[in-house]
């Protein structure tokens, strides 16, 4: 897994400036950790009060705020349906109970002692052991379910969804067309109610007529959307000795993930390998599929 939420204790990152700015730039989506808002109220107000009691101090309690701001802007922190029953016993017991429920993929905590699978104390949280540790890559099967799998931790909280491949079709006969429709149809599946998704492809001069692109695509995709979900298909032309388009992936508006092979499916026994692009890798190839920013000249875009 390539994203994990993490139930983080407010008093035990705000333990210290040093802890807390220790901690908190090692997470967010570019790396793979993402805080769980889970506390009492705001997770984010949490911390700022037990800063508060470790005396931060004005030029401390300033810093704090704002990298809270940045990380929340930047979609680290996330809201899950996470439930906070107000147990006794405090924010450890409230978080080994939510663990029960539905697993987090680590509890940072003071001194440790969850009892979960990822329990960790926060002294111990090193970026190069689990369970704060989180891959950067993967290879996994080149089959629908694993590729929608690989991509689930940030579909689930993306509200916009790039899908990303030169050679999308929906038109090559019955086995070619099913290799691209299953996995699309899967990743668009695991996308949030009321996402808006846009699926982007090359368009040449062999490729079929508008009419006929649509059409099939209606046919094959519109079963698989999502309550409230839209879809729209953006067909881009390479410019005379301009840049090709040749990336594949999933991007979205928290970030995002490359495709070596692509996003159709493979031979049975090939993997693809995926990759979890950092910040400014994430916002450099979203620049490439923005009509105001692109290498590529927009063909047409076409609402599924």
């Amino acid at each position: 897994m390539m994203w994990g939420e993490f139930a983080v204790e407010p008093d035990a990152i705000a333990s210290s400036f040093e802890r807390f700015a220790g901690l908190i730039d090692r997470f967010g989506v570019d790396q793979g950790r993402l805080i769980s808002d889970f506390a009492t109220g705001s997770w984010s107000r949490a911390v700022l009060e037990a800063a508060d009691a470790s005396d931060f101090g004005e030029l401390g309690m300033a810093s704090a705020l704002e990298r809270l701001r940045e990380l929340r802007d930047a979609r680290g922190i996330v809201k899950a349906g996470r439930v906070y029953q107000d147990l006794p016993g405090g924010w450890l017991a409230n978080a080994a109970a939510e663990d029960a429920r539905q697993p987090f993929h680590a509890v940072i905590s003071e001194a440790g002692g969850s009892g979960c699978v990822g329990d960790c104390a926060a002294i111990n949280a090193r970026s190069d052991r689990a369970p704060f540790k989180v891959d950067g890559f993967a290879d996994v099967p080149r089959l629908a379910p694993d590729i929608a799998r690989a991509a689930a931790p940030l579909l689930r909280f993306a509200r916009v969804v790039h899908l990303v491949d030169p050679h999308v079709s929906f038109t090559q006969g019955p086995m070619r067309t099913g290799d691209w429709v299953r996995p699309l149809a899967a990743l668009i599946r695991g996308c949030q109610p009321n996402s808006a998704v846009t699926i982007h492809l090359l368009q040449r001069p062999d490729k079929p007529d508008t009419g006929t692109f649509i059409a099939a695509a209606r046919q094959h995709l519109r079963p698989s959307l999502t309550q409230g979900a839209t879809v729209h298909l953006k067909r881009w032309e390479e410019r005379v000795a301009g840049q090709q388009f040749h990336d594949r992936a999933v991007l979205t508006d928290m970030g995002g993930m490359t495709f070596g092979n692509g996003l159709d499916e493979g031979p049975q026994g090939s993997t693809v390998h995926i990759q979890r692009l950092d910040a400014t890798g994430w916002a450099r190839l979203l620049t490439k599929f923005n009509p105001a920013t692109s290498p590529y000249q927009l063909a047409d875009d076409l609402v599924l």
